[in-house]
Parts: structure tokens; C-alpha cells; sequence
């Protein structure tokens, strides 16, 4: 136990001891348990009616996480998934005789003995909290039917909370062992039942499968987390419920049995040891499951590689999701990206030879842009390609860097100017130093680019032999005309008479820049080429899912704001929707006023610092 009470120590002291209004996450995200995005119908000969339910649970559950983690209140730590073994339990009960004999734990000490959703560890107090998801059973209307009907909805009720009870006092039981007096509150969260329904509880007729009062009290309802209240019209914070069914309901528990305000080392105990625990798999406790940094790298490797799909253990046999499909042997191999979704898969398939993809930062551009170049490229060894950049070579040339090399393709990267560095080639001169180079790939980033036309339409005439492909192009059409733009698609289309032209870009970002403008563009583009050469992708796929959902959201509401032309503007704004379930560390979002580099930076320095504090 001693070693226990250590570990529990440092991990208080390095990741939860921060001078913030806020509870420390542990672990910093809701964990990772279903990421899939399941299309709403089944196909014939599949169902994933119980994994859209396994879904739906763990999504009531990180409703919970985010409630808990928006408290503003100092001192809380927050344990999402906490569970023990039989033999921690045994370490923390000193009655408890280790007999393999008489004992049924005992025979097999490392399994688990109990858990519990989440476990709050106040300043000399625990909260446990189960968490229960009823959404299929389905209140439509403040009618709940027949009396079979109230029957059976009552049954389910009553039964989800009948269970959680029990794993609350598992948990509850362990406290106890660690300190007898440990002031202890436990509620059962129903994220998705509305307090409209909480008299369905009461519907039985049977007296034994009724709640008491006192056990309602301990429900909190969809209103409570979301902190609005229809009968009511009003709105309050999820703190506001906690500080009346928490903090006063400790105060009068102390008051009442006289409990000094700090019980310091016999608290600290609990807490140490609860932490401990939590963070121990086996016989190690892996501290760094409690590191933001952590967090942030392992969220990011799934959102890398693309693994949005639950990965089946050896022996488990379940139907693949038909929105997500394993990825090309290209994509797989020299990307590290091993699935795509059903969009991204058509695009990767399509057999134009002048392909515009469009779509917002995240859902796979440059990943299927990457993959097409390598592909071409171990095709035939004569296949020469072009890349053009306009984002220079910060965003995204480490991805092409190293899928080129995994791929052993050979490629030389370009620079060109036209104004800063009067050494640069010319874009009229680049076509002859393509040809000279012995490169498969020749990667040209465009910097400063500055809206001198002239110069691309030479570079377009000078790589006709060369297969094209254009990332970020929304940059581009911001210094081009109508005109230039016609013209520039004219070209393209002479190109990809011989060889393919592929092109990708966020036109979202064009239309910020200048309303009409864009739009009128936007016009060219689907007057010259035909719905099958211009595909839209929207499922994000590098963003977590809270910041997907918050983009969707901003983009939805940016298009219900502005004009009446909705295949104009799905173009420039294509709809946008979380493509999977990976959560990652609370999302904040810093809103400026104007362009200022040094807020900027204080910004970027604040949430660093997060980073590497904890």
C-alpha cells in the first residue's frame, strides 16, 4: 500500500495540483472506447444496431466528462473510468483474509472487482458518479402510453438505476476501506432523459420497482447537465446543480455531524491512493496516462493514421463499417494512414483525368493527392509529376517529404518568387528546369506569390508533358479574375487531355477574403467543369470530433446567414461533419477582434505552457 501511497503523491503533486478555476481531467480526453461513425441505416445483411447503442452510451458519457470539466471550481480531480482489482481492494480492506479457497476474488486477484464511470476526489470529499443511457427506450411526449407501456418503461428505469447503485457502493465500499469517515455523495446521470419524465420512475404498480424520494434526488437529467430548462425558459450552468447538490449538500453533511473542516492526512490518504490505483494497470502504475502531452500525441497518431474505426480483437468477428474502408496499399504504406472514408475511397477510385476536389482543412486533400503522386510515380518509372504549392513550405511538405521517401520516389523541391529574391527562377524559366531534372517529383512551392498571371499561364505552358497537381489553390484564385480563372481551367483541361490534372483547395477560404468575388469564380468553376470533375469531401478526419462539431456548427450557421443560391454555396462552403468519435482534450476557442501578431502570441505561449506544465 505504501508504494501505492507514493505514486498516488506524485501524481497529485506533477498533474493535479494546478492553481486553476477548473478540475483536473484524468485522463485529459473522455478515453477512446468508440470512434466509429455509423451510417444511419443498416445495409442488407448488416446491422449495427448494437454498436450505434454502445455508441450512444459512451457518448452520454463524455456529455458527462465535458459537464464536469467546464466546473469552476478549484481543488476537484475528475477520474473518468476508474476501476479496481481484487487485489486492491484487498490492499485497502486489512480484514480481508487472502484465502484462494474461500475466497472467489482471490483465485483470481487481478480481475476486476469493481468501477464506476467517473470518481470526483474534492478537498475532504468523493462524488461517484455512474452514468446511464436510455435514449432507445424513447419519451416522445408527456403521454407515456398504455399501462403495459408505462409498465415496461418503468422496469428499464428503474433497472439501469437499480444497477448503478450497485456499482456506486462497489466504489463506495473501497473509500470506506481506505478511511472509514470519507464524506461520500453518489448520483446516477441520465444525459439523454428529460426531467419532464422523471415521474415515469413511479409508473410501476409494484411498490418494490419504485424509487424513494431519496433516490431521485440522487438523478441528474438531461437540464441538469445542459443547464436548460424548458418548463422554466431559464438557463444556469451545470455549477450551478453542483453547487447545490454538492458543495451545500458537504456543508450541511458537516454542520450536522459536526465534521472539522480539514481532515488533511486521512483525505489525502483516499486521494493518493484512488490515484494510485486509477493510474495502475496490473502491477504498474503508468504516470504518464495523467500527462496532457500525452494525451495530445496519442489523440493526434489516431487522427494521423486514420483510425477511425474500432480495430477487432483476435477471435471477434463483427461486421465492417461500410463508411469507412482500409485504405490503399499506397496510402497504407508510405502515409501511415490505414483507413478512408467512402467519399475519400471514390475520390482516391475516380478514373477523370481533371479532377477539382474541394473541401475544408482536415478531410484528406493532400493524403489522397500524396497517395495519387506515389502511385503514378511506382507506375512507370518515365511518369514525371509536378507539384504545385501556394502555401509554401510550412503546411503539409513534411507529409509529401516523408511519403516520397518511405516510397524511395526521387524528388526535388523548388522555390519560386516574384519578389524577394531576385536569384529565384523565374516561373517562365521553371518549365526548362523541370525537364532537366532527373526527379520523378518535382515539388514547387510557391511563395510570396503575388498575383503576376502572366507567370503561371508560362509555367501551365511549359509542363505539358508532366502530370499536375495542384494543392491550396484557393490562393490562386484570390489575385485571379473571372478571366484569369477561366483561363486557367481552360489550360488545365488542355493538360489533362494526356496526362491527369488533379487539384484540391478550400474555396471557403477565397470567400472570406472577398464576397462577390469568390462567387463569381465559384460560377466559372461549375459553368466549365461537369458535376463528376469537381467532388466535394466533407467528413473532418484530422480535427477531434468537439472541434469538428464546433466547425460544423460555425459553417452551418455562416451559410444560413448569407444568400439564396445553396449549389453556389456549397461549393464555396461545403457542408462539414464530424467523420468519427475520437475525443480529444477540452477545446478553447480565443476569439480576436482584430489581426494582432502579439496576441497572437500570448495566445499561442498561454496554451503551451498547459501543455508543458501538465
Amino acid at each position: 500500500m505504501e508504494r501505492y501511497l507514493i505514486n498516488g503523491k506524485e501524481i497529485f503533486d506533477n498533474f493535479c495540483s494546478s492553481s486553476e478555476d477548473y478540475p483536473a481531467m484524468l485522463p485529459r480526453a473522455p478515453e477512446q472506447t468508440y470512434v466509429d461513425r455509423y451510417p444511419k441505416e443498416d445495409e442488407p445483411g448488416s446491422s449495427f444496431k448494437q454498436q450505434r447503442q454502445q455508441q450512444s452510451d459512451y457518448e452520454a458519457e463524455v456529455k458527462v466528462y465535458r459537464a464536469l470539466e467546464n466546473l469552476e471550481e478549484k481543488g476537484l480531480v475528475v477520474l473518468h473510468n476508474f476501476e479496481f482489482t481484487h487485489y486492491q481492494f484487498c490492499l485497502c480492506d486489512k480484514s480481508h483474509v487472502r484465502d484462494k479457497k474461500k475466497c472467489k476474488g482471490c483465485k483470481n486477484s487481478s480481475n476486476r472487482e469493481g468501477e464506476c464511470d467517473f470518481l470526483v476526489l474534492g478537498p475532504e470529499f468523493c462524488v461517484i458518479i455512474e452514468v446511464k443511457n436510455i435514449s432507445h427506450i424513447g419519451f416522445k411526449s408527456n403521454d407515456p402510453g398504455t399501462v403495459d407501456e408505462m409498465e415496461k418503461q418503468s422496469l428499464a428505469l428503474v433497472g439501469t438505476f437499480r444497477k448503478s447503485a450497485e456499482q456506486r457502493d462497489k466504489i463506495a465500499t473501497l473509500i470506506k476501506c481506505i478511511d472509514m469517515d470519507t464524506t461520500i455523495l453518489q448520483f446516477t446521470a441520465y444525459p439523454n432523459f428529460s426531467k419532464l419524465f422523471k415521474e415515469q420512475f413511479q409508473c410501476s404498480q409494484n411498490m418494490d420497482l419504485r424509487l424513494y424520494d431519496t433516490e431521485l434526488s440522487t438523478i441528474i437529467d438531461q437540464e441538469d447537465l445542459s443547464g436548460f430548462h424548458g418548463d422554466s425558459n431559464s438557463l444556469e450552468s451545470f455549477g450551478a446543480w453542483w453547487k447545490c447538490n454538492v458543495t451545500h449538500a458537504i456543508s450541511c453533511i458537516r454542520k450536522r455531524t459536526e465534521e472539522p473542516e480539514s481532515r488533511g492526512n486521512s483525505h489525502d490518504k483516499v486521494r493518493n491512493m484512488i490515484l494510485a490505483i486509477w493510474a495502475t494497470e496490473k502491477t504498474k502504475c503508468d504516470q504518464s496516462r495523467c500527462s496532457l502531452g500525452r494525451c495530445i500525441m496519442d489523440t493526434d497518431k489516431l487522427l494521423r493514421e486514420g483510425q477511425i474505426t474500432l480495430q477487432l480483437k483476435k477471435g471477434k468477428k463483427r461486421d465492417r463499417n461500410p463508411g469507412v474502408l482500409q485504405a490503399p496499399e499506397v496510402i497504407r504504406d508510405y502515409i501511415a494512414v490505414q483507413n478512408l472514408t467512402l467519399e475519400q475511397s471514390l475520390v482516391f477510385e475516380s478514373e477523370e483525368s481533371l479532377l477539382w476536389i474541394n473541401g475544408p482543412a482536415g478531410t484528406g486533400k493532400t493524403v489522397l493527392l500524396c497517395g495519387k503522386m506515389i502511385q503514378l510515380a511506382q507506375s512507370d518509372k518515365e511518369n514525371k509529376i509536378v507539384l504545385l504549392r501556394f502555401t509554401g513550405k510550412g503546411n503539409n511538405s513534411q507529409l509529401y517529404q516523408r511519403a516520397l521517401d518511405k516510397a524511395n520516389v526521387q524528388y526535388e523541391e523548388m522555390i519560386a518568387v516574384t519578389i524577394y529574391d531576385n536569384e529565384a527562377a523565374s516561373y517562365s524559366q521553371l518549365g526548362e528546369l523541370i525537364s532537366d531534372k532527373e526527379s520523378q517529383v518535382i515539388i514547387i512551392n510557391m511563395i510570396d506569390y503575388n498575383g503576376n498571371f502572366e507567370l503561371i499561364t508560362a509555367l501551365l505552358s511549359s509542363i505539358t508533358s508532366c502530370y499536375l497537381f495542384v494543392d491550396d489553390i484557393q490562393l490562386l484564385l484570390y489575385y485571379s479574375s473571372v478571366e484569369d480563372c477561366g483561363q486557367v481551367i481552360d489550360m488545365l483541361f488542355e493538360l489533362s487531355s494526356s496526362r491527369n490534372v488533379w487539384i484540391a483547395g478550400d474555396l471557403v477560404q477565397g470567400y472570406y477574403y472577398e464576397d462577390a468575388h469568390i462567387v463569381n469564380l465559384v460560377d466559372v468553376i461549375a459553368d466549365k467543369l461537369h458535376p463528376g470533375q469537381r467532388t466535394t469531401l466533407s467528413m473532418s478526419l484530422r480535427n477531434t470530433f468537439d472541434l469538428s462539431n464546433i466547425l460544423s456548427v460555425i459553417r452551418e450557421k455562416f451559410i444560413g446567414s448569407i444568400a439564396n443560391r445553396p449549389e453556389i454555396f456549397r461549393m464555396i462552403l461545403p457542408t462539414q461533419i464530424p467523420g468519427h468519435f475520437i475525443h480529444g482534450p477540452k477545446t478553447v476557442i480565443h476569439i480576436l477582434d482584430k489581426f494582432d501578431v502579439d496576441k497572437f502570441n500570448y495566445v499561442l505561449n498561454t496554451e503551451l505552457d498547459k501543455i508543458f506544465r501538465v
